[in-house]
């Protein structure tokens, strides 16, 4: 004898009429829809979760290398602040104590060797902060001042050469130059903490706006 299965459709159910031996059971697709859009929903939520985090990941790494940054600049200033004070110390024993020739040697020769030293500081700092394109251009550049300053400091001292004051009068010409130097590479600093403040700001905007998204 044959079994029949016999599949009424009604609105929103689908009714299976089974034979009387069998349980009759209705499917609610309404609550099925329901549970799939849950689901979705779920998923939804899990990909946006683990979006955050890889994003609030990049803010903080973001945000450790601006702090680094901004630490290796303060101590930079504060070297350069203490090069400042000893260059003036050496300028008023110069220019005002009464010196045999050999001391205006060894003092401008002082002067010129705080400045080389905040020079080296500076170029330090530089190849800690910069990227690998702007220490090449400025590894082109540096050589190329290097030369115009020795070249600067011997033509100073051509009118004295062979004279006592020919030591002094180089001393003063690179210390003048060196010290011009570490000032304008100082403004690369500068530059450097105008993006730093404004990638900060970036990061601190995802940073509330990923914890907005999860609010």
């Amino acid at each position: 004898m044959k079994k029949h299965i016999t599949v009424f459709i009604l609105t929103g159910a689908l009714l299976l009429s089974l034979p009387s031996c069998a349980k009759r059971e209705t499917v609610d697709f309404d609550n099925i829809m329901d549970i799939k859009t849950e689901t979705s929903q779920e998923e939804e939520f899990v990909e946006e979760s683990d979006s955050i985090t890889n994003m609030e990941t990049e803010t903080f790494q973001e945000t450790e290398s601006i702090e680094e940054n901004y630490d290796i600049v303060d101590q930079l200033k504060e070297n350069i602040k203490s090069a400042e004070e000893s260059a003036a110390s050496l300028e008023k024993s110069i220019s005002n104590d009464l010196l045999t020739q050999t001391e205006y040697n060894e003092k401008t020769q002082e002067l010129y060797e705080v400045w080389d030293s905040a020079l080296n500081t500076v170029w330090s700092t530089l190849k800690q902060t910069q990227d690998a394109d702007t220490m090449n251009r400025l590894t082109d550049e540096e050589r190329e001042w290097i030369a115009l300053k020795e070249q600067a400091a011997a033509q100073a001292g051509a009118e004295y050469e062979g004279g006592t004051m020919q030591s002094m009068v180089m001393n003063q010409k690179a210390a003048e130059m060196t010290k011009a130097r570490v000032y304008e590479l100082m403004e690369l600093f500068e530059v450097s903490e105008e993006k730093t403040a404004g990638a900060e700001t970036s990061a601190e905007s995802a940073a509330d706006y990923s914890g907005s998204r999860r609010r």
